[in-house]
């Protein structure tokens, strides 16, 4: 560093020991008595340990001075508390204080994350030299609010002169107005991970997609039960009265008790701090249906999928039993887990029965399991234990009697390897068969990527040793150097086997490097969707508490030089700016081509993806130039930008927007556990009635009836309320469809409420307006609207005909999930799969698979005698073509060639580089 900036250094690092040996040094506030406390409100609200001492924490920065001290103490407290201080303060920095909000709705964890604001804001200000700013906080009105709680949050305002913002829209409306209101950028939560809603977040998380955009600020998100206790208890923090009262965890008055945990003899109950067990703080709100669970289904040990059941219910559902492990000891997705080593497990929440799961490989977990539709009214299991790797390879089979398919999910660690192990498997069961493996389909599709240098090691299985798979350029390498990466290995896959990949708009990042090289150098044929277009190279550094920054370094190149990057986050964004793709072009009879045609993703795709790209397309532009031309090793013409365009373009299936939002709502799977309760019997007896034409028909004649049954109103209600009305209070199937057949337009439209998410939202906000009129002059307004809500109940009810096929093919999907191993599933589904069946029609068409890969008509080296005008006219193409591909690699390690070298001329050969991470300061790297 320059000397300037050393001195600096130097200053900060004084200034940081000045401030610690003034911390430690300085006197604590002395405790003011109980007559000093101003009664601001009815002190009853408040707990007598709070009134005691709360005259003490309304100096913030005397109270931050007394946290940074505990925070020192090295025990399981102290660290958390410096971990949620941490948290605060970098909020503060990053985003400012008056774009900092901070949820306070009363309870317990708004208490601390309150406090830890206000103390972190009074460093933060003294710091900066300014005045003190005031702590804006948000608080959610509900109609059922304890009147305590509403008392404790306003005399809280009063006593700590915070800025107050009441909402009554609900949490997602009151959020959009306060950022609409004020410019919020971060919301400060009391979200800890035993929280229903916080598996899997950090300390800073992104809104949902389905929320206005924010950042989630989670201070005491690794706070246990405890911790909250000792600081509240411990720096004497005012707090709701309710606490003393035995209730552990509030909610609205209709779904909240006291915990009886704490329960007495004689009926009264201990305070919550004195709650032994942490994991029974929610037990007060399970008693009255209140949510007893956490969210999402991660793994289990033995590999089995938990997720929170139906409210009330004293088990826990499994989402996913996984192949080799939970699924092959007779765990099935659907179960209903009752006990845990004869222990029920009723009111424990998701992560506690995770945790009971786990344990060392090799152990025996004991399960005791309620199926619907079995003969058995309970069934007992034991599982092993193991250590539980997801596959990459999820399935590996002969797809027609000379032709192999292989699904590739994602790029970790040892995926070249699995590959290999798949493609034998494959070579093996035809040699045994006596039949050659004449073509091979690799399935990409919804493929996010991974490793590099597992993409790397794919792409040696697939194509000639010594080509180059993929090149990286950017600064980490030092200015105008790049990294090359060429197969230093002969292929796995003999060049006589023909090779199809399959792609959609989800293929991304190293499954878009397999598909670039397979394409540039005319190994295979490219089928289905162009792909999502993520060129860019990352590494993942490690950061203090557990979680890691992944940082851009580089943009990857395939071997004819293209980078596929489809968003550019270089420019300011424009107005309207869009993609701009090449159009099909037509062959000699003016239709057509297999060659170059760009698909659309197709109404199929993971909508989550469609999602993303669309905030990302917010506030980033896609170039608006024409798109350079590149050439293959063949000299067909490939463009650069936007992802890769297959060489034969193939729509998925499509998802009509009923089907989506059925969907979304987990109706299929529902009614898969009724159909399953109705027909009892073994798997293979369930599996041959659902296959059968008269069972199919029936199943799907049910499942209308079920889906009406559950999304009919009895009269014109809002879209939210009645689409998480349980079936048992729906209507009967008398006011709807009859189960001899599906509900046609006519006349039953009345009572259906649209389920189509887009549409929910502008309805129930223009429906909200409408009411706002006073005088009535909007009757005709709201009565078009009614008939504007029939006509799309009418529309969406008819897509139970137009997309009679799809709908019955879900219903189908869904019960044999419950019946079928995943991979014999997917194996019968891929049958119907039109992506698939376009792609085997390639790779079984020799002839169409040549024609496909062959070199244009004006590239191609037929010289008929000496025909000099021929040889000069293929002369010139092939130099154009290399002058071409030598510019696009200009600045790659170890070329020597020069664009007026000789068609054919090769540059020395560089040394092999495969493992990505050299290439690198440190980290794995991952293409993004």
């Amino acid at each position: 560093p320059t000397c300037r900036s050393a001195r600096a250094l130097g200053l900060r690092m004084l200034l940081s020991l000045l401030y610690t040996l003034g911390v430690a040094l300085a006197p604590l506030p002395l405790r003011r008595s109980r007559t000093a406390l101003p009664r601001m409100c009815d002190q009853s609200s408040l707990s007598q340990p709070a009134q005691a001492d709360a005259a003490d924490a309304a100096d913030a920065l005397a109270l931050h001075r007394r946290l940074k001290l505990r925070s020192e103490v090295e025990d399981e407290f102290g660290r958390a508390l410096k971990e949620g201080l941490e948290v605060c303060a970098h909020s503060l920095r990053l985003y400012g204080p008056a774009r900092v909000v901070t949820s306070f709705n009363g309870g317990k964890d708004a208490v601390a994350i309150l406090h830890l604001m206000r103390a972190a804001l009074a460093a933060h200000s003294e710091a900066a030299g300014g005045p003190r700013e005031r702590l804006r906080v948000i608080f959610f009105e509900q109609r059922d609010e304890f009147p305590e709680v509403d008392a404790f949050v306003r005399d809280a305002v009063e006593r700590y002169d915070l800025e107050l913002c009441t909402y009554s829209d609900g949490f997602a409306a009151g959020l959009e107005s306060c950022i609409a209101d004020h410019g919020s950028a971060a919301f400060v939560l009391g979200t800890r991970e035993g929280d229903p809603n916080g598996s899997g977040q950090g300390a800073f998380e992104p809104s949902s997609t389905w929320m206005p955009p924010f950042m989630r600020v989670n201070p005491v998100l690794r706070w246990s039960y405890a911790h909250v206790w000792q600081l509240l208890r411990g720096f004497a923090l005012p707090f709701c009265s309710l606490y003393e009262e035995g209730y552990t965890s509030l909610g609205k008055q209709s779904d909240t008790e006291p915990n009886p945990a704490l329960r007495l003899p004689d009926g009264s109950y201990r305070p919550a701090w004195l709650l032994d067990d942490g994991a029974l703080e929610r037990a007060g709100r399970s008693a009255k249906g209140g949510k007893a669970g956490g969210g999402g289904g991660g793994g289990g040990g033995g590999g089995a999928g938990a997720g929170p059941a139906q409210k009330g219910s004293p088990s826990i559902l499994v989402l996913s039993a996984l192949e080799g492990y939970a699924y092959d000891a007779g765990v099935r997705p659907g179960d209903r887990i009752l006990q845990i080593d004869g222990r029920p497990i009723s009111g424990a929440r998701v992560e506690e029965v995770k945790n009971m799961l786990r344990g060392e490989p090799g152990t025996q977990v004991s399960l005791l399991l309620q199926r619907d539709g079995s003969t058995q009214e309970a069934i007992p299991i034991d599982v092993q234990r193991a250590e539980v790797r997801l596959p990459d390879v999820s399935l590996a089979t002969m797809m027609a009697p000379r032709t192999g398919y292989v699904k590739l999910d994602g790029f970790s660690e040892g995926t070249a390897e699995e590959l290999a192990r798949a493609m034998v498997r494959l070579y093996a069961s035809q040699r045994a068969a006596g039949e050659p493996l004449e073509s091979l389909v690799l399935d990409l599709r919804d493929n996010p990527g991974g490793l590099l240098d597992a993409a790397v090691g794919v792409s040696q299985l697939l194509v000639p040793q010594g080509t180059d798979i993929v090149s990286t350029e950017g600064r980490v390498y030092g200015e105008g150097a790049t990294l090359k990466y060429r197969s230093v290995q002969p292929p796995l896959l003999p060049p006589s086997t023909r090779l199809v990949v399959l792609v959609n708009g989800n293929t991304a990042s190293a499954a878009e490097i397999v598909t670039g090289v397979v394409q540039d150098t005319d190994r295979g044929v490219v089928v289905g969707d162009r792909t999502f277009g993520k060129g860019l190279v990352q590494v993942v550094e490690p950061l203090p508490g557990g979680r890691s920054l992944k940082l851009t370094v580089a943009k990857y190149f395939t071997p004819s030089g293209r980078c596929i990057q489809a968003i550019s986050y270089a420019k300011p964004p424009k107005p309207g700016a869009e993609l701009k793709v090449a159009e099909p072009k037509a062959d000699e009879a003016g239709s057509p081509t297999d060659r170059a045609p760009d698909a659309a993703p197709a109404d199929g795709d993971d909508e989550g993806a469609a999602r993303r790209r669309r905030r990302q397309e917010s506030y980033t532009e896609r170039s608006l130039q024409p798109n350079p031309v590149y050439l293959t090793s063949n000299g067909r013409e490939v463009q650069t930008g936007g992802g890769i365009a297959p060489d034969v373009a193939a729509a998925g299936k499509p998802v009509g927007a009923l089907e989506r939002s059925l969907i979304r709502q987990g109706a299929f799977f529902r009614f898969a556990s009724q159909w399953l309760r109705e027909h009892e019997g073994t798997p293979t007896q369930q599996a041959q009635l659902l296959e059968s034409t008269r069972g199919s028909d029936e199943a799907y004649r049910d499942f209308v009836r079920f889906a009406r049954e559950r999304y009919m109103a009895k009269r014109p209600a809002s879209d939210a309320s009645l689409a998480s009305k349980p079936a048992a209070e729906a209507p009967s199937a008398a006011s709807g469809a009859q189960k001899e057949s599906p509900p046609s337009e006519a006349g039953d439209a009345d009572g259906w409420v649209v389920q189509d998410k887009q549409l929910v939202e502008p309805l129930r906000a223009l429906e909200k307006a409408l009411s706002r009129d006073g005088d009535g002059q909007r009757t005709r307004s709201s009565s078009e609207l009614k008939a504007l809500r029939r006509a799309l109940a009418s529309e969406e009810l008819s897509q139970f005909e137009s997309q009679h096929s799809q709908i019955a093919a879900d219903v189908r999907e869904a019960v044999l999930a419950r019946l079928l191993p995943p991979s014999e599933r997917l194996r019968a589904f891929l049958r119907d799969d039109p992506q698939v069946l376009a792609a085997l029609a390639v790779a079984n068409d020799e002839a169409r698979y040549e024609a496909l890969l062959a070199p244009p008509a004006a590239y191609a080296p037929a010289f008929p005698g000496d025909d000099a005008t021929a040889r000069t006219t293929a002369d010139a193409s092939a130099k154009a073509k290399a002058n071409l591909r030598s510019a696009s690699r200009r600045s790659s390690l170890g070329s020597t060639a020069r664009s007026d070298d000789p068609p054919g001329s090769t540059p020395p050969p560089t040394t092999p580089r495969c493992v990505a991470s050299g290439g690198v300061a440190r980290g794995r790297v991952w293409a993004a």
